[in-house]
């Protein structure tokens, strides 16, 4: 009787934790979304600042803007990968691919609405590439940094559920 109950008690115990850390992981990853996307984003901002006080103070040719602003956006995307791709630990390049996604649909999404059509010329077409491969590039560089850091965060959990499967 006494064994039955201990059992029951350990399995409504393991089975709040269980609904703890998830719900805990869903803010996790919410909290962790929203930094990805403002290490981006803010990352890309700064950079467009800079490339614009290089362009007004010096005499550098106004034909390398577009390559300059697309610079900056691929830049910010790696960040953004990057530290997406860390934050998650596993299935980095995933992660990294899907960052890059995101920012090409939220590109073609604001492109369609502010009425302009979808034109895909070699300077659109370079500016979603960049978005795709800077998150890849995030992603993968992510992964590199976790096969060549014995330190990194192991992908799986060593909490009290693990600990438990001995007993």
């Amino acid at each position: 009787m006494f064994a039955a109950n201990s059992r029951a008690s350990s399995a409504k115990l393991r089975s709040s934790h269980i609904c703890k850390v998830r719900s805990k992981s869903s803010g996790h990853l919410s909290w962790l979304l929203i930094k990805s996307f403002g290490c981006g984003v803010g990352t890309a901002i700064l950079l467009f600042a800079l490339a614009a006080q290089i362009f007004a103070h010096t005499a550098l040719s106004l034909e390398l803007v577009k390559p300059a602003a697309c610079a900056s956006v691929a830049v910010g995307a790696v960040l953004s990968g990057l530290v997406l791709a860390n934050g998650i630990a596993q299935k980095r390049l995933l992660c990294g691919v899907s960052v890059g996604v995101f920012y090409a649909l939220c590109l073609s999404l604001t492109t369609a609405l502010s009425g302009k059509p979808l034109v895909f010329d070699h300077v659109n077409l370079a500016l979603l590439a960049a978005l795709l491969f800077g998150g890849t590039a995030g992603g993968v560089l992510s992964a590199l940094g976790a096969v060549g850091n014995a330190d990194a965060r192991p992908a799986t959990s060593t909490g009290p559920l693990h600990a438990q499967k001995g007993s």
